[in-house]
Parts: structure tokens; sequence; C-alpha cells
């Protein structure tokens, strides 16, 4: 697998799937049925997350500040609402037949990232 040889990590990703199959006239060799199965997905890190400290006790997502977590600037919340605007630009022009007119007016997205290969 390239993404093993490539030295990259990944996570294998389980998926428990249970479902009853109810019968419509119940006798003796026609019964309800408990069906279970799992599904298997192997998911490769597409950004290595080996940089990031692991020191600190995890914490339950239902009491944590996202805030804290994601603290934006002024400038960078900008940002961000400039750059949705452009990609919801981009979608209507080139999905939407009836804004085509409208390609050469919008400013096509090309910013510096520092993961843009992996995106």
């Amino acid at each position: 697998m390239k993404g093993v040889k490539d030295g990259k990590t990944f996570s294998f990703v389980l998926d428990n799937i249970d479902w009853d199959v109810k019968v419509h006239e119940m006798r003796s060799d026609n019964q309800n049925k408990s069906v279970h199965a799992v599904a298997t997905s192997l998911v490769f890190d597409r950004v290595s997350s080996e940089h990031r400290p692991d020191d600190k006790p995890q914490q339950s997502l239902a009491s944590c500040d996202v805030t804290t977590l994601v603290n934006l600037s002024d400038n960078d919340l900008e940002d961000q609402k400039q750059i949705y605007k452009l990609i919801a630009g981009d979608i209507l022009c080139e999905y939407i037949p009836a804004f085509s007119f409208l390609k050469d007016l919008v400013m096509h997205i090309d910013f510096p990232m520092v993961y843009k290969s992996e995106m």
C-alpha cells in the first residue's frame, strides 16, 4: 500500500451496524430477525499530527469550550468570510448555467496554502 510505504499514519474506523428485519406475518418458521454487521475503513492522515502535543488530558467535547480551541482574530474571521464568498461565487458560476455570465467577474481561488497538495 502506497500510504504505508510513504510512512503515513492511519486509523481503522469501525462502524457497528444493527437493524431489525420484521416480518408481516409471524409464524414459527418466519420470525423477526436482528441483523448485525461491521463496516471497516482504513483512513490515512493527509496531514501528519506528529508535531502536535499530546501530553494534556483529553476532554469531553460536550463540556469543552470550543472558542478556546478555535480562537480566530478579527482579521482571520474577515478573511474567512471573503473566502466563503469566493467559493460560493465559483460554485454558482460553474454549476448553475444562469450565473455563467458572471464568471469573468468572480475572482477564482488560488490562495497560497500550507497543505495545498493535501487538499
